[in-house]
């Protein structure tokens, strides 16, 4: 069959084989769905013209084909935007740059977001700790074997208990109006058990949190105070 201008059909066949090729040997996933995307929506105009009557069976199955691969085309950009994400969580989200938008949303539904009322005491060190805390903003105190020292906000608290299952190594406590997110030790371990991804990112936070706090700390009794929280 010949088109007007004169083109084979069949050149649709051969062009949606080049995009399967390009898409094969593409490493990322969004671009080999594009691809693939493209080739199916070439083969399904090629079931409808090569012949007298369009081929129904073939176009209604790559049909099926194609729509669900788009649909995950649309899964794949909402992991990787912030789209329709609430400008406060946005806000958050930029706090934890190690992570993609998809992994921070899961994250931040397994936890809880809370402001403190009054002063809190978050961790009592030798007391078995089994919930992980992150403060967004506010007042932070750190005491361990008696000394006591303030640390900036943007902050893990209880990494060492989560990372090790020990008890708290310091006593942390904040002030009110203090805003902070909380995970329980049983749902984030579940959380990452299905998401080894997250998991992943979230030690490579958890590792940069204690670097900076070692960075931040100094010589003598006080510096183990600012290293283990």
């Amino acid at each position: 069959m010949e088109w007007q201008i004169g083109l084979s059909v069949g050149l649709l066949v051969y062009i949606a084989f080049v995009f399967d090729i390009l898409g094969f040997l593409a490493r990322d996933e969004l671009r080999l769905r594009i691809l693939l995307l493209a080739s199916g929506l070439l083969l399904t105009t090629y079931y409808f013209v090569v012949a007298e009557e369009p081929l129904w069976d073939a176009i209604v199955t790559n049909g099926m084909i194609d729509l669900v691969n788009f649909t995950m085309i649309c899964v794949v950009i909402h992991e990787r935007s912030t789209l329709a994400m609430p400008a406060a969580t946005v806000a958050i989200y930029e706090r934890f740059s190690m992570m993609t938008p998809g992994q921070f949303r899961k994250m931040f539904r397994a936890g809880r977001l809370k402001t403190a009322a009054q002063d809190e005491t978050l961790a009592v060190e030798g007391a078995a700790l089994p919930r992980l805390f992150y403060v967004l903003d506010g007042e932070v105190e750190v005491e361990k074997h008696g000394a006591r020292t303030p640390i900036g906000q943007n902050v893990f608290v209880g990494e060492i208990a989560f990372l090790h299952d020990v008890p708290a190594t310091a006593t942390v406590r904040i002030r009110a109006g203090s805003r902070y997110l909380e995970w329980s030790h049983e749902d984030l371990n579940a959380l990452t058990d299905r998401h080894p991804a997250i998991r992943t990112a979230l030690l490579a936070h958890l590792n940069l949190d204690l670097s900076r706090k070692v960075a931040a700390s100094s010589p003598g009794a006080m510096s183990s105070v600012a290293i283990e929280v």
